[in-house]
């Protein structure tokens, strides 16, 4: 009888503690995907030419918890950023960081590091842009709960219905690989690769998308990745928990707003930025600043001063902008970038290395 009392006793307490855990969880939520964001970020990084937000509090997608801590989230001496799933304390801390600006339609590349084909059953990776969950263009690296499904790899267009997704399977014979997705008005083009390699050997998968579903520009999205459980559920392989993503390659707003007072900074010169990366292997980012309204030309040319081609030629009102370089078909070399307005000549060199 003894026994038994015992037993009880410390089933009683075990309850009682996980019912407290539980409640000390959601006593300190804060985030769900309500509206455009994730409320009340607790931390900022930068990487990849961005700052990002880094989410903590208690919600979707899952719903799991979400850790700002340097234990889930940090960048490593190389400048890549790294996601973790963490148990502590009895509990599971998912990863999840979102930019703090809004993006634009443009290519959005994420290269990642880690075997991401070999993921738990209940583990995923989403590589995303994302206003609410009808304005969403997801890459998702899960099997969605399936033990050895043949499909870890998948492009949605939210809502997910028939037609707005495509599945797909992969394996990888190198830790690296290459996931984007050129989000246009009336198409979007996803691809996935091996390596970083411009133009790739081989793509492992491709899908275009023109359906009726495409956000819009204005639609405020953000460049969100995030690595968590589905329904918050305990992975059963606990040996591949962190991923590692090495860079994100976007297009930055024609103007940026500061979202949360919607007040437009306008530069005070002009200004041409560095491109990032800078050396790049395939497609680089080259920012400019215009103080006031002008017309802009941006023209690339060789080490010889012979003319590639234009990247701009338009008239531009105050603000920062930006324009994406695809160097696929451009050889190895330093180049020059020149931007040219009435009594203005900028010129950035640029080395392309493949």
């Amino acid at each position: 009888m003894d026994a038994l009392y015992r037993i009880s006793m410390i089933y009683k307490v075990f309850m009682f503690y996980s019912l407290l855990l539980i409640l000390v969880n959601l006593a300190g939520s804060q985030d769900y995907y309500i509206g455009n964001q994730p409320s009340s970020p607790q931390r900022t990084i930068d990487f990849s030419g961005c700052t990002w937000n880094v989410r903590s509090g208690y919600g979707g997608p899952g719903p799991n918890s979400f850790s700002d801590s340097p234990e889930n989230v940090w960048i490593d001496d190389n400048g890549y950023l790294h996601l973790r799933i963490r148990r502590q304390n009895y509990a599971w801390y998912c990863s999840e960081v979102y930019t703090a600006h809004y993006t634009q339609y443009g290519i959005h590349k994420f290269v990642v590091a880690g075997n991401i084909d070999d993921l738990d059953a209940n583990v995923v990776l989403g590589l995303f842009v994302y206003a609410d969950d009808s304005h969403e263009i997801d890459i998702e690296i899960a099997r969605w709960g399936v033990t050895g499904g043949n499909k870890n790899g998948w492009y949605t267009i939210q809502p997910p219905i028939t037609g707005n997704s495509f599945g797909f399977p992969f394996s990888l014979s190198q830790s690296v690989s290459t996931h984007s997705f050129n989000w246009q008005e009336t198409y979007i083009n996803f691809s996935s690769y091996q390596g970083v390699t411009s133009p790739p050997p081989a793509f492992f998968a491709l899908w275009n998308y023109t359906g009726s579903y495409i956000p819009k520009s204005s639609d405020r999205l953000r460049t969100h990745i995030n690595f968590w459980l589905l329904e918050g559920n305990t992975p059963a392989d606990t040996t591949n928990l962190e991923v590692i993503i090495r860079e994100v390659l976007q297009p930055l707003p024609s103007g940026i707003i500061e979202p949360e007072h919607g007040i437009l900074n306008i530069p005070e010169n002009f200004n041409f930025k560095p491109n990032y990366p800078n050396p790049f292997n395939q497609s680089t980012r080259i920012e400019y600043e215009i103080p006031y309204t002008s017309q802009i030309e941006i023209k690339l040319y060789d080490q010889q001063g012979r003319y590639i081609q234009t990247l701009v030629d338009k008239i531009h009102s105050p603000g920062t902008f930006s324009v994406m370089l695809d160097a696929g078909g451009l050889a190895s070399n330093v180049y020059f970038c020149r931007l040219l307005t009435p009594g203005i000549r900028l010129t950035r060199k640029l080395i392309l290395v493949k």
